[in-house]
């Protein structure tokens, strides 16, 4: 799909966010499906830290086909208000504003030791 500026369109469209990796670093595209109200079914490889609402359910890679499929689909199921994660992520540490707070407050403590 390229480059897109419509993604929290794409977010809106779908029912559940589905990230089967073995191997990711922080993955914004999970904190975009957050913010997007948009429950995410998630490998137990990606790193936990990318949690910052109720809607996160991790599955092991290990676990069978018909566990993952499970998982999807009682998340998909999920009555879930979505406008309301945007604000939380506004009370995140994903925040840009609160992000760059806490950045430079981290500095500023390697600064004066």
């Amino acid at each position: 799909m390229g480059s897109r500026d419509d993604v929290s369109s794409l977010y809106s469209a779908m029912d559940v966010f589905f990230l089967p990796s073995l191997f990711e670093g922080l993955p914004i595209t999970s904190i975009e499906a957050q913010a997007a109200g948009l429950p995410c079914v998630i490998s137990d490889s990606v790193t936990k830290e990318l949690v910052y609402s109720d809607l996160v359910c991790f599955v092991s890679l290990k676990s069978s086909l018909n566990e993952w499929n499970n998982q999807i689909i009682k998340q998909s199921m999920r009555k879930i208000n979505r406008s309301k994660y945007l604000c939380d992520l506004k009370e995140s540490s994903f925040y840009t504003p609160r992000a760059a707070k806490l950045l430079f407050k981290y500095y500023l403590e390697l600064i004066q030791k």
